[in-house]
């Protein structure tokens, strides 16, 4: 019987599996001294199982003394910053590769909405939100937030410069508004006990979007 030929990659869809689908932990070099990135790895390893993050047993396990982390990531929020954006950002990025024959408003909305698809996806992240509420909403209103701004900004510039999207919007306000509304549907909603509905949300997104 002939072996079954592998899927495409094309049928991969981490909007099924979550943030974590397309996260790929860098082997460590035995030897090495443990770096920034290997302690972010093992952050998004425990995110992902709903283990709780702990920045004294981190420093521990690695033999990395507290000082050192903290001034790697300035606090646990920081580090928790870090985690979460090494998570996010390779499902946004398939997001925005996927979102094919998609222009201006429909574009981002599309994106913003598989983003959110992913992330309520993920357990591990539910069970952070639901566990720590108030170091979630912290760590997603902080240096997170501004990497995603930053990151939905980009592609609005990109679509500007396209003329698919006009030149007199500001990104980077729009992207601002952007993120704190999928923000409100993957974290805040389930800080708050609100259900989140992603389908009603990317009307919504589009209203935006159009303003």
């Amino acid at each position: 019987m002939a072996a079954r030929a592998p899927a495409p990659a094309a049928a991969f869809d981490p909007r099924r599996g979550g943030f974590g689908a397309l996260w790929d932990r860098t082997p460590r070099i035995a030897g090495r001294r443990p770096s920034q990135d290997d302690l972010i790895d093992e952050g998004c390893s425990l995110l992902l199982s709903s283990q709780r993050v702990e920045m004294r047993q981190l420093a521990s396990d690695f033999q990395v003394g507290r000082s050192t982390l903290y001034r790697w990531f300035g606090d646990r929020d920081g580090f928790l910053g870090e985690v979460l954006w090494r998570l996010t950002l390779p499902s946004l990025r398939w997001a925005d590769e996927h979102a094919e024959g998609l222009h201006g408003p429909s574009r981002l909305v599309t994106v913003a909405r598989s983003f959110v698809l992913s992330g309520l996806s993920t357990p591990g992240i539910k069970d952070f939100v639901r566990s720590e509420p108030e170091t979630a909403l912290r760590v997603v209103t902080g240096t997170y937030q501004g990497q995603l701004v930053r990151a939905f900004a980009g592609m609005i510039q990109r679509e500007q410069q396209a003329s698919y999207y006009p030149r007199t919007t500001d990104a980077a306000s729009l992207a601002l508004g952007l993120v704190r509304f999928t923000e409100s549907l993957l974290y805040v909603d389930q800080i708050t006990g609100a259900n989140p509905r992603a389908r009603e949300g990317q009307l919504a997104m589009l209203t935006l979007l159009r303003a």
